[in-house]
């Protein structure tokens, strides 16, 4: 995420706030259960965050609260099943990460809309080309525009 702070921290019109449960961040906590000092906000970026998460649709129903009427949220997984499967002890859901608790599967839209989300799936090949996405080294997945 590092290449989004260094563009969005420089911009003047912007309140860009970091976070993690992890120190080094702006704000540190655990997405499952967001402080209530927490402002609303406009927008979230979440990319390949709720794979990591014990709880993901409380995870996508806390950011839901947190969002302003208006406001919108990207939330990115990587979809490597044909259905999701959730279980911390199965090694082949890692994909090289020791914390993945979930593959998820196409299912994922289901999910985010049973947290109470909108979602408009915006296809990947829609808004940059393959020769642009091995330009910047980018993965192929569509975006999951909540509101």
């Amino acid at each position: 995420m590092s290449c989004f702070a260094a563009r969005l921290s420089k911009k003047k019109n912007l309140d860009y706030n970091t976070v993690d449960i992890k120190e080094g961040y702006d704000h540190q906590f655990d997405i499952q259960e967001i402080p209530e000092t927490i402002g609303k906000f406009d927008v979230i970026l979440a990319i390949h965050v709720l794979e990591h998460i014990d709880d993901d649709i409380l995870a996508m129903r806390e950011m839901k609260r947190i969002l302003n009427p208006g406001g919108w949220a990207i939330l990115q997984v990587p979809i490597n099943r044909k259905k999701t499967k959730e279980n911390p002890t199965d090694v082949s859901l890692r994909k090289g990460q020791k914390d993945h608790v979930r593959g998820y599967g196409p299912d994922y839209l289901d999910r985010l809309k049973s947290a109470g989300l909108d979602v408009d799936v915006v296809p990947f090949d829609s808004f940059i080309s393959d020769s642009e996405a091995t330009m910047y080294n980018t993965t192929k997945e569509d975006i999951y525009l909540c509101r």
